[in-house]
């Protein structure tokens, strides 16, 4: 896992201000140390940052040949990864979990400061067959 020290890039905006000195030039890349349970080697997953909570939430992917279907919190303070395996997830009202996952998308969306922001999972791969379905991942718990 890398990281880039940057303060901030868009200066609030999604347009990059060169004015301000938001360029990320000069700017290194680091490798971080990961503690606890972090994934073995695992590609064509997805991950976003909930800035409250300051952490990153990692799904699916494949591990080998194999999808993925764990959710890994990542905290941002001491990279220390936290896997939760599909047998300690939840599913919200009876509904099924999204299942092993790769080449999905991962969306947050923007919300009030200081509110979790709701996770949505888009679409992908299922065992092999090309998905076209969408699920909520709940904050409070980690419930799909």
């Amino acid at each position: 896992m890398w990281k880039l020290n940057v303060d901030y890039v868009f200066n609030g905006s999604t347009d990059i201000d060169h004015e301000e000195g938001t360029e990320i030039d000069g700017k290194e890349w680091k490798q971080v140390t990961l503690a606890g349970k972090p994934p073995l080697k695992i590609s064509h997953h997805q991950g976003v940052v909930q800035e409250k909570n300051k952490e990153l939430i990692v799904y699916g992917g494949l591990i080998g040949i194999d999808s993925s279907d764990t959710i890994y919190l990542v905290d941002l303070n001491n990279f220390n990864f936290t896997p939760i395996p599909a047998a300690q997830q939840k599913e919200k009202a009876g509904k099924p979990l999204p299942g092993p996952r790769d080449d999905f998308s991962l969306i947050s969306i923007q919300g009030d400061q200081g509110k979790i922001k709701p996770v949505y999972l888009v679409g992908g791969f299922k065992n092999g067959t090309k998905m076209n379905d969408v699920y909520k991942l709940h904050q409070e718990g980690k419930v799909f």
